[in-house]
């Protein structure tokens, strides 16, 4: 059998009144200043600690980089610098090594060349003893040489007559021998030099030759002539010179150095010793 559900009882008691909730504190008010302000150090803090820790070392190494760039770059100007002497210096020691060897092989050229005319002036020297060896002998022909010379000496007596600057046959005779051993060292030059012993001319010779300058003058001068017109020795291979007494080749006090000093004197020079330049256009 279904009862009915009572009513629930109602107390007539009296309730309290429900306790008052504090109040939440708000948003965005001391609090969040407070924890943004604190933020803002911590950030300050930890870019100082940034600055300090990791900034400045770097800064500090990138002014020692700097510096040790700029002495690298010191250093590499003067390696450069050193560099381009040496190769200054370079440049100069192989210029003068060419102009070494440059002047060596003139030097071997003009060695040779040089042995080359001192062997024809030996052999010319042999071929005219050979030639002339009654003339050496008797003393009338002196011939000496050496170190690159060859000198010729003829007594006037077999050239010229007494007192006379011409040639006489026998002299003329004479000359052409010589020349024929002279014209073939065509590279050289015959100097002829007329000398005389210190006795003055002779009254009689005084109006032609007032002193022995114009006599040992005259006689070379006569020399030279025939050398070139009869026996075919070019010109500019030729020089004419009178010395009167001033060279001689033995004393005067006696007749023999006399006689020795009355002498033409045909001395075979170097090619490079002409008389002068040339006229040649």
């Amino acid at each position: 059998m279904s009862t009915a559900s009572a009513p629930p009882l109602h107390r007539h008691e009296s309730t309290p009144p429900p306790r008052a909730r504090p109040a939440a504190p708000r948003r965005g008010g001391w609090g969040f200043a407070t924890f943004f302000f604190l933020l803002l150090l911590l950030g300050a803090g930890a870019g100082a600690l940034f600055y300090y820790l990791v900034h400045q070392p770097l800064a500090a190494d990138a002014s020692r980089t700097r510096s040790e760039v700029q002495t690298l770059e010191r250093e590499l100007g003067a390696a450069q610098a050193r560099l381009e002497r040496a190769e200054a210096e370079r440049a100069a020691a192989v210029a003068e090594a060419e102009r070494l060897r440059g002047e060596h092989g003139q030097l071997a050229r003009a060695v040779e060349e040089r042995e080359t005319q001192i062997a024809e002036l030996e052999a010319a020297q042999r071929t005219l003893q050979e030639q002339l060896g009654a003339e050496i002998a008797s003393g009338d022909v002196h011939i000496t040489g050496g170190g690159g010379e060859l000198s010729v000496g003829l007594a006037d007596q077999i050239l010229f007559p007494p007192g006379e600057a011409a040639l006489s046959d026998r002299g003329k005779t004479l000359l052409r021998r010589v020349a024929e051993s002279l014209a073939e060292l065509d590279q050289r030059v015959i100097q002829v030099g007329g000398h005389t012993d210190a006795m003055p001319p002779s009254r009689q010779l005084q109006e032609r030759f007032p002193s022995n300058w114009e006599l040992s003058t005259a006689r070379a001068t006569n020399v030279v002539r025939f050398l070139t017109e009869e026996c075919g020795i070019p010109g500019e291979r030729l020089v004419a010179s009178g010395f009167s007494q001033y060279r001689p080749a033995s004393s005067n006090r006696s007749a023999a150095g006399r006689r020795r000093n009355r002498r033409i004197e045909l001395t075979l020079a170097s090619p490079t010793e002409r008389a002068g330049p040339s006229n040649d256009p």
